[in-house]
């Protein structure tokens, strides 16, 4: 049987716990902060913020290279994910999804900016 998560609309395996093979949540809990290995050598790193979603892409050695605003906190994670994805010319290569805070602690080591 196929689910789909309430917040990113992605397939999901249907079990006794419905775990989303993008976001890594399970159930319909809304996420603060995701994550994801991007491309061949990138990062995305996105959360909640007053404003909608913030979001940061760092280069293979954890350095922010470019981030910004998505401003609309009732969009769904997914829209928001392809929207940066389209913007940056990275669709289709989302590799898999990541421990945003691993993502954020490689940043801070590596010098890079954090979100």
């Amino acid at each position: 049987m196929t689910a789909f998560c309430d917040y990113c609309v992605f397939e999901c395996m249907a079990g006794e716990a419905i775990t989303c093979q993008v976001c890594g949540l399970v159930g319909s809990e809304k996420p603060e902060a995701v994550a994801w290995a991007v491309g061949d050598d990138a990062y995305l790193a996105i959360h909640l913020c007053d404003e909608g979603y913030e979001y940061t892409l760092y280069n293979a050695d954890f350095v922010m290279y470019d981030g910004g605003i998505i401003d609309d906190p009732d969009r769904y994670l997914e829209d928001v994910l392809f929207t940066i994805l389209y913007e940056y010319l990275l669709k289709g290569k989302v590799r898999y999804h990541m421990d945003y805070y691993d993502v954020i602690d490689r940043a801070y080591e590596n010098g890079g900016h954090i979100t």
